[in-house]
């Protein structure tokens, strides 16, 4: 028999929920052997302190912590801090730092697989950016994603200098990692 879920109304009250069927419960194991899954894990918004999510959330951060471990569990890693879970769904940029701070703490300690997400969010919208701008945006969050020993996922921004793109990958190639032969993603090498 399935058990009762604790959910919240739209009146802030909260009810039992109890599911018509018992839910799968996959086993746990280790990281998978040949490759990387990614799970783009979204957070766990506070239900009693938020009054709007999309602007002004309270982390639920055990919660949101706690499903990580259980994906890590499954042998997933985490892409943290992307714009599919979070970016755009709530969390700027602090806040968003502070969730690649977290999940990287708890997958140390676990032994799971993180890498975080590195973009331009921070800029400020509606006024022209230039490629420097751009430039110094990514590395900003590159380097704080590696001041907390993350791994990076660098995320495109199709607004942002289009015209630009091939110049700044490679520009950011250079300056990131300087003398390295290339810098194409077919030759990036995959974590292990």
């Amino acid at each position: 028999m399935a058990r009762p879920l604790k959910l919240v109304g739209l009146d802030g009250g909260v009810y039992n929920y109890t599911p018509a069927h018992e839910p799968l419960t996959p086993s746990p194991r280790g990281r998978f052997e040949t490759r990387v899954a990614f799970a783009a894990a979204h957070v766990v918004v506070d239900p009693f302190r938020t009054t709007d999510p999309l602007t002004q959330p309270f982390i639920d951060w055990d919660a949101t912590i706690a499903y990580r471990e259980y994906l890590w569990s499954l042998g997933f890693g985490v892409a943290e801090a992307m714009d599919t879970a979070q970016r755009g769904m709530g969390l700027d940029w602090p806040l968003a730092l502070e969730l690649i701070k977290r999940s990287t703490a708890a997958a140390h300690a676990c032994g799971g697989f993180v890498a975080s997400g590195a973009g331009t969010d921070h800029l400020s919208k509606g006024h022209s950016v230039t490629l420097q701008d751009v430039t110094d945006a990514y590395l900003k969050q590159c380097e704080a994603i590696e001041a907390v020993d993350c791994r990076i996922i660098g995320k495109s921004r199709p607004g942002r200098c289009r015209s630009s793109r091939r110049r700044l990958r490679i520009g950011l190639c250079d300056r990131a990692l300087p003398g390295a032969p290339s810098c194409h993603p077919s030759l990036a090498r995959p974590h292990v």
